[in-house]
């Protein structure tokens, strides 16, 4: 039944507000006598708030976070100001002052009399309108004004006829009622008390997956492994069922998107609306893809792949190119949304394990979050050191509970650390707030917390003109060197033995079993990655029982020499190669796992021993990877090549095919002019040219195919042959003639405290 009144036009509902940037925030007459002006510093992400105490950090971050969560007229009942301003990436500011008289008696936004909020905007029809002036003029005509977490439809009643056109300021009124409920800044804040109290709270303990397995599972007394009861009541307790969840729920949505992709699997292969790769391209993608599954697998993300599950390499042909097209395409999907989470591991494991003493943080625990004792034995949380706490707290909060775009709030990052470890907070949250795309304000009383980095006259917190927030955090070189130099001088104040700076994690187990305890392996990224670690140690001097090794790569052939102290590279081209060319340790694997007759008939219709055998093969590999070197390709010269062009049942290499196969990589214009430059490298030896991962998996195809005894229930692959060759190299003593273990033990008659050869 109509009143006879015209019809109101629909409220549309008002998006959500989108995530927001803080510009600047202000605050005026804090405590009554303090002003503070932050701008943040958005290209380092990471704005430092350093000052004595008593002069405010924690209340501003308290009263930041108050902002971003919309409680600013409950905070305010705790902490007094006269003025908060905040000026957000749109242009947008939001003002809360101490209202007037007059203000007090009109409609408000902020649930207290004392308190008015002013809303300025720009490119908007009340652009630059205070809210409360413009919606006040209003007030007078509203048979119901809208309040806070009521329905504003009453209100909308009241504009009718010729006056609907003033509907815009009632819609502004929710806009901004949304706007500064959440102003989209996404806040989290880590406390000072963030050993007891998670920055994320408690509530999604009771909604845990495996909180709620973890005690199913338990016997009547109620205890666990890891040393507490039925009650959590610590951040780390609390912290290792929401890693385990963070997993539960990243294996879930694989899943889920496994499931999605095979349904429309069909009918994305009628359409092929994909790319089409080439045979060779394929063949490299799909080892790609094995080599991120086996990683994946490592941590628990994946479960190890059964026999058949995948297609095989050499099983590549013009049938079956456009299926496989669309499953890498497929599987590069399903593994980069594993990756995500599992790259955050990494980080996490190596920032952590970098400081603890004698223990170390394991992840492939069915706990999800294990700290092992330097027996292997699992250790109760409770028994790291404080410092050891805040430090796991501070990551697992960084890397896992701070969304892209959030603003991070860290209050005393300081607490319980060593002074070295303060140094390396700055370049931690740099790393990580640039990586995960968030910002970081940091609130601190510690000169150590700023390192290296600059701040500037005036601009700490209760000096000077009162701005704060200015601490430049830009990583140039020679900042970089020195939190590198921190970080190692850090560890050489926990550690008792050699540190050594190695490649990777393959080294890092080979010298692991060298030195047992007396040695702790650092990796560091690749061979870059030790000379610049070196470099940055020398650039301050020398840090007492630190050393390094690195492969030789191609130092030999191009004569390169590298003029660092402490510094020792491979006899051969590579640690794989030194074992693989160790006479004993080849002699004892081949022995173990060849068959005899099948050896002898090998070397007898060939010509040659087994191993002369091994390194002729490599030899080609060798020289066109040289060739590659020399004429920069572009292009990855992968491992897939090895089992792709070499038959695993003669064990003879596809010379035709892999020529063919580099020249449509683009190594050469044609066939004549690459086998000439081919024959024009020099002759160079075979321990330096030969690469250890190509010897690795020519001696495994050989194992694994021709030379396989009748008995043998797996085909061994290149870890197996490399874990082998360790065994014998090491327990034989083998390599002690090698100049690399010779430089070794004269480095420790020179470093008593720290030899460990």
């Amino acid at each position: 039944m109509s009143d006879g009144s015209p019809a109101k036009p629909p409220l549309k509902p008002l998006p959500k507000p989108k995530r927001q940037r803080l510009r600047v925030f202000r605050v005026e007459g804090l405590f009554g006598k303090y002003d503070h002006t932050i701008p943040l510093r958005w290209d380092e992400r990471v704005t430092v708030l350093h000052g004595p105490n008593g002069v405010g950090k924690t209340a501003v971050l308290r009263l930041i976070d108050a902002v971003g969560r919309g409680k600013v007229a409950e905070i305010a009942k705790e902490i007094p100001f006269r003025r908060i301003e905040v000026e957000l990436e749109d242009g947008t500011r939001i003002e809360w002052r101490e209202a007037t008289e007059e203000e007090k008696k009109t409609p408000r936004l902020g649930g207290r009399k004392d308190l008015a909020v002013h809303w300025f905007t720009q490119g908007s029809p009340w652009s630059a309108r205070r809210l409360w002036s413009g919606a006040g003029d209003l007030a007078a005509g509203f048979t119901h004004w809208p309040q806070p977490g009521r329905s504003d439809r009453p209100a909308a009643r009241w504009f009718r006829g010729a006056d609907r056109t003033l509907l815009g300021p009632g819609a502004s009124y929710r806009a901004a009622q949304r706007l500064v409920n959440d102003p989209g800044l996404q806040p989290l804040f880590v406390r000072v008390n963030r050993l007891d109290v998670p920055s994320i709270g408690w509530d999604w303990l009771q909604r845990s997956m495996s909180y709620e397995e973890h005690w199913n599972k338990l016997g009547v007394n109620g205890k666990s492994e890891l040393g507490w009861g039925e009650d959590v009541q610590t951040t780390l307790q609390a912290y290792i069922y929401r890693l385990a969840d963070l997993k539960k729920q990243t294996t879930i949505d694989y899943g889920a998107l496994d499931q999605q992709l095979d349904r429309t699997l069909p009918s994305r292969l009628m359409r092929e609306s994909f790319e089409v790769l080439g045979l060779d391209a394929l063949r490299t993608r799909l080892a790609e893809l094995d080599d991120r599954r086996a990683a994946l697998t490592s941590f628990g993300l994946l479960a190890p792949a059964k026999e058949g599950e995948r297609p095989p390499i050499d099983a590549v042909n013009e049938k079956n190119a456009l299926f496989l097209s669309l499953y890498v395409a497929d599987s590069d999907a399903k593994l980069s949304l594993l990756e995500r989470f599992a790259d955050k591991l990494v980080i996490l494991r190596d920032k952590l394990n970098a400081r603890l003493l004698n223990k170390r943080l394991d992840l492939t625990h069915a706990e999800g979050l294990t700290i092992l004792d330097h027996d292997g034995s699992t250790l109760p949380l409770d028994k790291l050191s404080s410092g050891e706490q805040h430090q796991l707290v501070l990551l697992v909060d960084l890397l896992f509970h701070t969304a892209p775009g959030s603003l991070l709030l860290i209050d005393e990052p300081e607490l319980s650390m060593h002074v070295v470890w303060q140094q390396q907070v700055l370049p931690d949250l740099l790393d990580i707030a640039k990586l995960s795309d968030f910002d970081v304000i940091v609130a601190t009383h510690s000169p150590d917390i700023i390192g290296p980095y600059n701040l500037p006259g005036g601009g700490a917190l209760g000096q000077g003109d009162g701005v704060i927030g200015d601490t430049t955090a830009s990583p140039t070189a020679a900042r970089q060197e020195a939190a590198i130099r921190n970080a190692l001088v850090l560890m050489r104040n926990t550690r008792t033995e050699a540190i050594l700076l190695v490649e990777g994690p393959t080294d890092e187990h080979f010298w692991r079993q060298v030195g047992r305890e007396k040695v702790y392996p650092k990796p560091c990224n690749g061979r870059e990655g030790v000379l610049k670690e070196l470099r940055a140690v020398h650039a301050g001097g020398p840090i007492p029982g630190l050393l390094a090794v690195i492969d030789a790569d191609w130092d030999h052939i191009e004569g390169t020499q590298h003029r660092l102290a402490d510094l020792f590279t491979t006899d051969t081209r590579d640690l794989e190669s030194l074992l693989v060319l160790c006479e004993r340790a080849f002699d004892d694997v081949v022995w173990s796992h060849a068959d005899p007759d099948a050896r002898r008939a090998i070397e007898a219709s060939e010509g040659a021993d087994l191993r002369a055998l091994l390194l002729e093969r490599a030899r080609l590999f060798g020289r066109l990877r040289w060739l590659h070197r020399q004429r920069g390709c572009r292009f990855t010269f992968h491992e897939a090549l090895l089992n792709t062009y070499v038959d695993e049942k003669t064990w003879r290499v596809n010379e035709v095919g892999l020529l063919n196969a580099l020249l449509g990589l683009g190594l050469a214009p044609d066939e004549a002019t690459l086998r000439a430059e081919l024959a024009a490298l020099p002759e160079v030896q075979d321990a330096w040219l030969c690469r250890g991962h190509d010897l690795l998996i020519l001696l495994a195809r050989a194992l694994s195919g021709p030379l396989m005894l009748a008995h043998q229930k797996r085909q061994p692959n290149k870890d197996d042959v490399l874990r082998a060759l360790t065994l014998v190299a090491l327990s034989s003593g083998a390599l002690h003639p090698t100049r690399l273990f010779v430089a070794l033990r004269a480095w420790g008659v020179q470093n008593p405290t720290y030899a460990f050869l």
